[in-house]
């Protein structure tokens, strides 16, 4: 039998790495509905690309849905990304690389001296050492899924992703449309506010301005007390048969999201309120004033190429992982590295409207 310590050879990133890839993920509820829940590149997931380590390149789209266009009989193929409905974009690649530390006196207290049972102590540690290298990876992997579901909101709430931790900044704008971001007329504080219409007019005029209906529409917080307390709004909406409670939500509370009602003519809507951690300070991912209607047909996930000898090079990759003893060499340090970027390609897939002051 192997002595554990080879398994930790760090000539076996592969290995590593794949343990990466079948790790149990922490999918949030933006990116399994945006991206799907598969977020490796062997999940099968069309979403998922890789770039090389210069930049991310990615399409923009102008028109709705477009439809190939006519030539001759005996014309040459036409190239889809110098089309007039497409223009080409670059994001920044930026890196995620994280380390966990895991101590060699973990495992020498719980297991049977070499002296008096050699095979069985090493079979022991193989264990150990395994279960701890992938709590490590989940661990971290869970960090960069919240990282990605972060990154998503962002889009939502204001089209672009912005992050400065006083080390290392990202500022990169995806120039949705103006005219996909609105107030209505009447708030829905004032009494003589009419949501159900409001809602209506939202649903159709995003469904004109992206040839199709919305994937999900989300509420921020303080709009879903607005539906759900208001009496004015309920009693409304009751008159279109709001049912509470009486379809099964497709997603579990445990994702900061809730299921609201279902409004014929409008569709189900979804009250989230996911936030994240800022230095210290929790923050909405969307603002609790508003309405989204999204469309999930436009988003991407794409990896920028790591750069490693162990590799070979450069190489377009989603995850890459090994193991290496420790610098005091008093245990092993897991390393994690990824560099997952978010895009959005479409300047009308998302339109937010502000509903309360």
């Amino acid at each position: 039998m192997a002595d554990f310590q080879e398994y930790l050879d760090i000539k076996n990133w592969q290995y590593f790495t794949e343990l990466v890839r079948v790790a149990k993920p922490d999918v949030q509820f933006l990116t399994k509905t945006l991206l799907g829940s598969g977020i490796s590149l062997g999940s099968g997931n069309s979403k998922i690309r890789t770039s090389p380590e210069s930049s991310i390149i990615y399409d923009i789209e102008h028109v709705e849905r477009p439809a190939a266009p006519l030539r001759s009989y005996s014309s040459e193929p036409i190239l889809v990304s110098q089309l007039s409905n497409r223009e080409r974009k670059t994001a920044p690649i930026f890196s995620i690389p994280l380390r966990d530390y895991i101590p060699i006196e973990l495992f020498d207290k719980q297991v049977p001296a070499p002296a008096l049972n050699t095979q069985s102590s090493t079979a022991i540690k193989n264990d150990m050492w395994k279960r701890e290298i992938i709590m490590a990876q989940e661990g971290m992997l869970k960090m960069v899924n919240r990282r990605i579901e972060e990154m998503l909101g962002q889009i939502i709430a204001t089209g672009k992703i912005t992050y400065n931790d006083g080390t290392f900044t990202v500022d990169h704008d995806f120039e949705l449309n103006p005219d996909c971001f609105d107030q209505v007329d009447t708030l829905w504080s004032n009494g003589s506010a009419d949501p159900v219409k409001d809602l209506r007019e939202m649903r159709l005029k995003f469904s004109k301005m992206n040839a199709g209906g919305p994937a999900i529409i989300l509420v921020g917080s303080d709009v879903a007390d607005a539906m759900v307390y208001n009496k004015s709004i309920t009693e409304k909406m009751n008159i279109l048969r709001a049912y509470y409670g009486n379809l099964q939500p497709r997603f579990i509370d445990e994702k900061q999201v809730e299921y609201l009602m279902t409004l014929q003519g409008i569709g189900e809507i979804y009250h989230y309120y996911g936030m994240y951690d800022d230095n210290g300070t929790a923050k909405n991912f969307l603002d609790p004033k508003k309405v989204y209607f999204i469309s999930g047909d436009w988003f991407r996930l794409y990896y920028g190429a790591i750069a490693n000898t162990m590799l070979g090079g450069i190489t377009e990759t989603d995850f890459f992982s090994y193991v290496e003893p420790s610098m005091n060499k008093k245990g092993y340090d897991v390393v994690l590295e990824t560099k997952p970027f978010p895009v959005l390609t479409h300047p009308n897939s998302i339109m937010a409207f502000t509903v309360l002051s």
